[in-house]
Order: C-alpha cells, then structure tokens, then sequence
C-alpha cells in the first residue's frame, strides 16, 4: 500500500484539486482524508472542496 502523500504548505484550493484529481484516477471519495490541526483549518478544507464540487 503507498503511503499517503503529505500536502503542508498547499493551500486549501491546492488540496482540494490533488483529491479530485486523486478521484478522477479511480481513488473512492470515502478513502481519502485531509487531517487537520485545528477546527479552522478543517472548516477550509471544506469549504474548498464544497467550493470545488460546485463547480462540477
């Protein structure tokens, strides 16, 4: 199994476009994951990946 890619210092749009990315070459949404610090940074996350979903 590969090890998970580390992603610090992207921004949150950059996250976003590597899991739809990820998503598009066959990864399953339900097994990927973005870990985060801190409540903040985990509502970032989500609003850009809901952000990035909408454009779809």
């Amino acid at each position: 199994m590969d090890s998970a890619p580390a992603y610090e210092g992207l921004t949150t749009r950059e996250i976003a476009d590597h899991l739809n990315n990820a998503h598009k070459e066959g990864h399953a949404w339900g097994d990927m994951a973005i870990l985060c610090h801190d409540y903040a940074s985990m509502d970032l996350c989500a609003d850009a990946l809901q952000q990035q979903r909408s454009a779809w």
